[in-house]
């Protein structure tokens, strides 16, 4: 098969482009970065240097592929109009390509609007632009959040000994590993099903105070508290972190809606997903080499998106 991705090196495509070379698979990589060049040849794949917001280059690189994976990569000013935009690329371009496969790396909260789940919603964009496509075998890959989303308290345990979250330590939450999300997309590329689907993926279930026992164990550190805060204290420090307002607000109202899980988890709960391989306690491990600085492993776990 002829397949080409999106996403370069990404901490995905590091487990993806490897498995679907080994199937023996002619792969091309879209990388924005000449950097990547050499790494993706040591590969086994071909790499085509370029934007994903150029709809004539990813035309070219579409034509002829029997299947296509698309994401949304990059932070923006202005995601809600780089959503809309990317989704149109992404529809143009695949439909002139002939394309008759997709799979795209969409998110949990793409069914919702804004005011329920904030920037998670911009991905309904880009399902809404190739849900346009007919007689298009598309597979929406929805994860749930990252584990690598929870890197970010290694400052504040350094500093305060805290974890701090808007959300309360009893509720329990959906995590994923990109490990996981790899292992998904790379069988819907080799064998993407009719019709337009919905494939949501999920690694582990966890609690904030499971978390906390789990880091006071691996970091020695008994100590260590679970610290609940305000949607305007975190709103007040991603602004204070550079973050523009309205960037800020959407990211608050998507941590909001995890505080009530019988709402934003329904849709998958109603797919019924199989739990994936790297649970919470593994996590932890990688957490805590990282937090004592044994490893850079933790750029294993970021999401590509």
């Amino acid at each position: 098969m002829k397949i080409t991705l999106l996403g370069s090196l990404g901490h995905i495509n590091q487990y993806v482009i490897p498995a679907l070379v080994k199937a023996g698979h002619e792969v091309t990589v879209i990388t924005h970065s000449d950097k990547r060049v050499d790494q993706i040849k040591k590969l086994g794949a071909i790499p085509a240097v370029g934007s994903m917001d150029d709809e004539p280059f990813l035309t070219k690189q579409f034509t002829g592929a029997d299947v296509v994976y698309l994401m949304l990569s990059g932070m923006s000013s202005d995601p809600l109009n780089a959503a809309k935009t990317q989704g149109q690329v992404f529809y143009q371009a695949t439909k002139a390509a002939g394309v008759k496969n997709i799979v795209d790396l969409s998110s949990i909260g793409a069914d919702r609007p804004y005011e329920m789940v904030g920037t998670l919603s911009f991905y309904h964009y880009i399902e809404d632009a190739l849900s346009q496509l007919k007689d298009v075998n598309i597979t929406f890959v929805r994860p749930v959040g990252f584990y690598s989303n929870l890197f970010s308290s290694i400052a504040m345990i350094k500093q305060q000994k805290q974890l701090v979250s808007t959300i309360p330590a009893d509720i329990k939450r959906e995590f994923v590993s990109p490990q996981d999300i790899a292992e998904t997309v790379t069988a819907l590329l080799l064998n993407t099903p009719k019709g337009h689907n919905v494939r949501y993926v999920v690694s582990d279930e966890a609690t904030g105070q499971e978390f906390l026992e789990g880091l006071q164990k691996e970091l020695n550190m008994p100590e260590l508290k679970y610290v609940t805060i305000t949607d305007e204290q975190f709103e007040a420090a991603l602004i204070k972190q550079g973050m523009p307002k309205s960037v800020a607000e959407g990211f608050t109202i998507m941590t909001k809606s995890q505080r009530t899980p019988e709402e934003s988890y329904a849709d998958l709960r109603a797919h019924q997903p199989k739990f994936g391989k790297v649970k919470l306690a593994d996590f932890i491990k990688i957490f805590g080499a990282v937090y004592r600085g044994e490893t850079e492993g933790h750029a294993n776990t970021i999401a590509d998106k």
